[in-house]
């Protein structure tokens, strides 16, 4: 028995055809380009995100929007007619769409005294977000109370760890992540940054490497250090990229060779456009589950 309505952002990279199989309510971004407004299609239509990295080839860069409140509170209620709702919410440190879901929860809480809805941030982004938010659903079809849904994550959302790089630096260039002097010098020697999620859900670029594979290794390495069990993981494992298919392959191939217990399947998913926005064509991720995040 479901006590509860799970819903999150089109944030997570998760496709809307797999969160509607597993009944989580979305919510889209949305981003403009060349002063049209496009939402967060997650791989409804298939022809979009070509479309999308044509107009980026071509200089076009986005501007990524938060959710208003307004948006948030019509999403609530009418979730709220079906039951009591469980809200996660992207990463407060990576956009400010998380304090209008709290202001219209509140509102809604008002008109419907007698439901529950909570919100919850994340402190999650991408693969990492849509893994908390898979691990969360699994919960809610088991029979978790929201109550105690609420309390894992809470207990948890700190343990999801985010370990990405991109071979394009235009794009952390363009976020201020990175001045466009080094991202020019880093693109000519073959440097990827390391980036991964802190405490507060803020992405830290920590260190760089020379080459995609190294950069590989690398993420590899930090997941054998900071996985539950170590290479005895056998937890659930996602992996993220935009327009870099072969590099998530070989990211999977090296997750299953060095963690043979690792739940399966080891999910691919493709860079939602709002991700994409803001770490461009070419970046792969890596996320699971650990001990809590030290940095």
């Amino acid at each position: 028995m479901r006590h509860f309505i799970l819903s999150c952002e089109s944030t997570t990279d998760l496709p809307y055809s797999y969160l509607n199989e597993r009944e989580i309510a979305v919510i889209p971004y949305t981003y403009v380009i060349h002063e049209h407004v496009y939402e967060d299609n997650m791989e409804r239509n298939p022809d979009l995100m070509p479309k999308y990295y044509k107009m980026l080839e071509k200089g076009l860069l986005p501007t990524t929007s938060q959710i208003n409140e307004a948006s948030y509170y019509d999403f609530f209620e009418e979730l709220i007619q079906k039951g009591d709702v469980l809200h996660i919410t992207f990463s407060s440190a990576l956009s400010g769409s998380a304090n209008n879901a709290y202001r219209a929860a509140a509102a809604i809480k008002k008109n419907y005294p007698e439901k529950q809805i909570q919100i919850i941030d994340s402190l999650c982004g991408a693969g990492g977000y849509g893994l908390l938010t898979d691990y969360v659903a699994d919960m809610r079809d088991e029979g978790l109370s929201l109550a105690a849904a609420a309390d894992w994550i809470m207990k948890h959302r700190t343990c999801i760890h985010h370990q990405f790089f991109t071979t394009d630096l235009t794009f952390l260039h363009h976020s201020g992540r990175i001045s466009g002097a080094a991202s020019h010098i880093a693109s000519i020697l073959n440097i990827h940054p390391l980036i991964r999620l802190d405490q507060n859900g803020m992405a830290d670029a920590y260190t760089k490497v020379r080459g995609k594979k190294r950069a590989v290794r690398e993420v590899i390495s930090e997941m054998e250090y900071y996985a539950e069990n170590g290479t005895d993981y056998n937890g659930k494992c996602f992996i993220s990229h935009a327009a870099c298919p072969e590099l998530a392959y070989l990211l999977k191939n090296s997750v299953l060779q060095t963690f043979p217990n690792v739940a399966h399947p080891v999910r691919i998913l493709n860079a939602g456009t709002i991700t994409a926005s803001h770490c461009g064509p070419g970046a792969a991720g890596l996320f699971f589950l650990g001990r809590e995040r030290p940095y």
